[in-house]
């Protein structure tokens, strides 16, 4: 059980850093530079992907564990996926681009309740 625990938290941090980086270059995206922009939305995309990807194989983890599927895990696992196909929605939406660091910070914070979950618990 130790050993399983680890790569829980291995993969959550993981995450968690992914998540942070692609953040902090979405903030950078922001900026709007032309040569250093491009690069850093390339870039923003990649840690968006790898952090969604770990997002959903924790998820799925954590719901075929021991205990089963239930109803709260489900729906907070539902929540935070919401969240990220909304942060897509409105970055994608010129008239809402500008609250995408709103949400963008919102998924940081999801991976922080990540953490504390497969950390902490």
């Amino acid at each position: 059980m130790s050993d399983l625990f680890e790569t829980y938290s291995v993969i959550a941090s993981i995450g968690l850093v992914m998540a942070t980086v692609s953040f902090m270059s979405g903030l950078q995206v922001v900026k709007r530079d032309k040569v250093f922009g491009a690069m850093m939305t390339s870039m923003h995309r990649m840690n968006g992907y790898i952090a969604s990807f770990i997002y959903v194989i924790l998820a799925t983890i954590s719901l075929s564990g021991p205990g089963g599927v239930r109803v709260w895990s489900l729906i907070g696992w539902a929540v935070g996926l919401g969240l990220i196909i909304i942060k897509i929605m409105v970055v994608r939406n010129e008239r809402y681009y500008k609250y995408g660091s709103r949400l963008g910070l919102l998924l940081f914070v999801t991976w922080l309740i990540i953490i504390y979950k497969f950390i902490v618990t």
